[in-house]
């Protein structure tokens, strides 16, 4: 968890670098743009409307999500992290809650309400019994129907 706070503080440091560019999916800084478009047709295929970024880091996936109609709501457990996304949603405009949880304490948060939970940072879990967990904390803030997606490649 420290070694993320000092990941997200450096990356809203350097934010000069890519703020004008992380909605250009052909620009270096445009990785958010690239892997955007395979999170809307995710959403769009099953229906989705209110969807959960579970691993919402410094939020620019939700902005971007938030631009193409979605409600989204933003989780991630560093606190860094969710400073800076909140600024970020300032910054652009978008009003989107952003809440610093971790994925075992979702369903304190949250209860049925989200018709799709994203995540993109399973890859980080050790074991099959703390994937298992996760995947199920994950199900419990869907709405009858949802779907939990998950994705691991980084574009």
């Amino acid at each position: 968890t420290e070694d993320w706070e000092v990941i997200w503080r450096w990356q809203w440091f350097r934010r000069a670098l890519w703020l004008d560019h992380f909605r250009d999916p052909s620009h270096p800084e445009g990785r958010p743009a690239r892997i955007a478009a395979v999170w809307d047709w995710i959403l769009r295929e099953h229906g989705a409307h209110r969807v959960l970024d579970s691993a919402a880091g410094i939020g620019m996936r939700a902005v971007l999500l938030s631009e193409a109609g979605y409600d989204v709501v933003g989780a991630d457990g560093g606190a860094a992290a969710i400073e800076h996304a909140r600024e970020l949603a300032t910054l652009c405009e978008r009003e989107i809650p952003f809440h610093v949880c971790k994925w075992a304490d979702l369903g304190d948060l949250f209860q049925d309400e989200f018709d799709a939970v994203i995540n993109d940072e399973m890859a980080w879990l050790t074991s099959r019994s703390e994937l298992r967990f996760t995947v199920q904390s994950l199900f419990t803030v869907l709405k009858p129907g949802g779907v939990v997606a998950i994705t691991v490649h980084h574009f």
